[in-house]
């Protein structure tokens, strides 16, 4: 019951007796909640399994191993992480609040959305540790583009967020005539979200 949240970096591969394995790598686990509505492990899928077509899953507590799990694992799967309410992780550059309904984003501004999945980065950073701020971890791809309405948006940064584990940052420009009320944002071949614009 309740849920128990990792209070070191590198991340640990065991928390509160559970273990989660990927092609028998140890993911580095974040946390662990058990509700009423099930239970959830928040692991960081390990950077040397990147790039197999599937990955068998096994679950571990106080050595009882669950059955093998296989899952489709993707060189690259860009997802944009979204709030509690559904809509798109994205905050205003200036102040670094949520871009929200009541707090919508403006065409022209500067934005940092934030998502998971694009791939390796350069320098490498070791499973579990939280991204340097010097030098920056940067995506490998040229390619990476943010989407808003399915229009092209080219970053002007793409990397790991300082100070985080595992964790994307795009930093972009809103196109300056982007239409106001609800709008769709995502990563080129990522599922969108719902962000709001004045």
């Amino acid at each position: 019951g309740g849920t128990v949240v990792a209070e070191t970096l590198p991340l640990p591969t065991e928390l509160a007796g559970v273990s989660v394995s990927f092609n028998g790598h140890a993911g580095r686990i974040l946390s662990i909640s058990s509700t009423s509505e099930g239970d959830q492990i928040n692991v960081q899928v390990p950077w040397d399994i990147d790039g197999r077509s599937r990955a068998a899953v096994v679950v571990s507590r106080e050595g009882v191993a669950s059955y093998v799990t296989y899952v489709v694992n993707q060189f690259q799967k860009p997802e944009v992480f979204r709030t509690a309410t559904g809509e798109a992780l994205v905050i205003h550059a200036t102040d670094f609040t949520l871009v929200t309904r009541e707090r919508p984003a403006r065409g022209g501004e500067l934005l940092v959305l934030y998502a998971t999945g694009l791939g390796w980065v350069d320098p490498p950073v070791r499973d579990g540790d939280a991204s340097p701020t010097s030098p920056l971890s940067l995506t490998r791809y040229d390619n990476m583009v943010v989407t808003v309405n399915g229009r092209f948006v080219t970053p002007l940064f793409s990397g790991l967020a300082p100070g985080l584990v595992g964790i994307f940052q795009i930093n972009f420009m809103l196109p300056a005539d982007t239409p106001r009320g609800e709008n769709m944002i995502g990563i080129r071949f990522g599922t969108p979200a719902t962000m709001w614009v004045q």
